[in-house]
């Protein structure tokens, strides 16, 4: 029917989803037998709305899946549901499922009938085209199987026995399958995580996918609750709201970093829904997405926007909440801390003499000198340029003047990366020279060119 691609993905979604309503039938009605009352048909009816809820609650299906879903037993003459739409209203792709739904039906057996031949399905299919179905998709059906060797001819119709069956063409049969089998054909296909609890939260079923991401296979988790995947780094903030959405019986929308079996971190979307029969909580249906390497990348880039790339340290984007946090921690623990500002001397020569590639050796070069004096508690940063900025903890003026002549003794030095090198520094002392940080930077700093000046007039630093 020169459908595009995009159209048979979008088809081959609502395909599977299309029955997920059923799950909102009793199942009394559902593994009946014979012929369903008028209530029970209103029942079975009600699974093509809850199926568009359902499916719209996952969050990440278009709207024409949801339309697949919602029109598919809409009639070509108008007397379908649940709208009740005719003709070219009722859209294209669900006019297509139909005819494809309704011929699957008749194909397969079911408790109340024997599977139709292909040639007595088509045969009634036909006769249906221009009352329940599009002639146009009805043609096309025919001209598929054709090819195929099936006619189309009414010389073995089906038995009066196997006619009389409990759904007219207008109405396909229900699934006449448990819930988890009919979970399980729906999810299966899906490259997408998906796990089935009761209303208890254990755990009923998970496809494929989930067993793949997780290395958890079906077996393994059977009966447990999906908290075994949670670990030591799930943000506690996170399993609370998932906690009190669960409670409310609400869908629950939850980014949450859980852990493989081999006990790797793995991030999850979740999108979790509750499914209610009569008024009671059923079942949970939680979808969720590998987010792991979208958080990954968001890492990249908030450590990219925040650090140096050449040195690897902290660069001036976050520098004053750094210190201002920094400088809370200090009260806290009734701590001081020394400020040291560093600038390479000269360093416009190294780039004139050796070239940038030497220029640039030299700045990682201090990068790893600050590593090496330092401790964890530290922390470092490049301003910008040939300038550093290091942030000593419980340190004193001795205690920082000695770490920064070590370093001025390891970078005068040099190695086989880089040439040797003098810096000059300043110091500045929280909370003797004061308790703003920022105003320490900028005292550390003229501190340094008062140094650097010295140097540079002959006199001793």
């Amino acid at each position: 029917m020169g459908l595009s691609s995009a159209e048979l993905n979008t088809l081959r979604l609502g395909a599977y989803l299309h029955d997920v309503g059923r799950l909102a039938v009793p199942d009394a009605t559902l593994l009946k037998p014979g012929p369903l009352t008028d209530g029970e048909r209103a029942e079975v009816h009600r699974h093509v709305l809850e199926g568009v809820r359902f499916a719209a609650a996952l969050g990440f299906l278009s709207e024409e899946v949801l339309e697949v879903i919602r029109f598919h037993h809409e009639r070509w003459d108008g007397a379908g549901y649940p709208a009740g739409l005719a003709g070219k209203a009722i859209r294209l792709l669900a006019r297509v499922f139909s005819v494809a739904d309704v011929y699957d039906a008749l194909i397969s057996q079911r408790p109340y009938k024997p599977a139709w031949t292909h040639e007595q399905a088509l045969a009634e299919v036909r006769r249906q085209a221009g009352h329940q179905f599009d002639p146009v998709v009805v043609q096309a059906l025919q001209a598929w199987a054709q090819p195929s060797g099936l006619t189309a001819t009414p010389s073995d119709p089906p038995s009066a026995a196997d006619r009389e069956l409990p759904f007219s063409t207008s109405c396909p049969p229900p699934l006449i399958t448990p819930h988890l089998s009919l979970l399980a054909a729906v999810w299966d296909a899906l490259d997408i995580s998906v796990v089935i609890t009761d209303a208890q939260q254990n755990i009923l079923y998970v496809n494929p996918t989930f067993s793949r991401q997780t290395g958890y296979a079906l077996a393994e988790v059977v009966g447990r609750n999906p908290r075994l995947l949670q670990g030591p780094q799930t943000d506690a903030h996170h399993r609370q709201a998932l906690r009190e959405g669960l409670a409310r019986q609400e869908h629950v929308h939850q980014l949450i970093l859980n852990y493989t079996k081999s006990a790797q971190p793995l991030w999850f979307t979740m999108h979790v829904s509750p499914i209610v029969e009569a008024g009671a909580l059923r079942y949970w249906v939680a979808v969720q997405e590998d987010a792991s390497a979208r958080i990954e990348v968001q890492r990249r880039l908030e450590w990219a926007s925040s650090h140096d790339h050449l040195t690897e340290l902290r660069n001036r984007y976050g520098l004053e909440a750094q210190l201002f946090t920094y400088a809370e921690h200090a009260v806290q623990r009734g701590e001081e801390f020394a400020l040291v500002v560093l600038d390479l001397d000269d360093f416009k020569a190294v780039n004139d003499t050796h070239g940038h590639a030497a220029g640039d050796r030299v700045l990682q070069g201090v990068a790893d000198a600050l590593r090496l004096h330092t401790r964890p508690t530290d922390q470092l940063f490049r301003l910008g340029g040939d300038e550093f900025l290091v942030v000593l903890s419980g340190a004193e003026e001795n205690a920082a003047q000695s770490f920064a002549h070590r370093l001025q003794e390891t970078l005068a030095a040099g190695d086989t990366t880089h040439p040797p090198v003098q810096v000059s520094f300043g110091l500045a002392l929280w909370p003797h020279d004061g308790e703003d940080v920022l105003a320490l930077v900028r005292l550390a700093d003229q501190r340094m060119y008062q140094s650097k000046a010295a140097q540079d007039g002959g006199e001793a630093v």
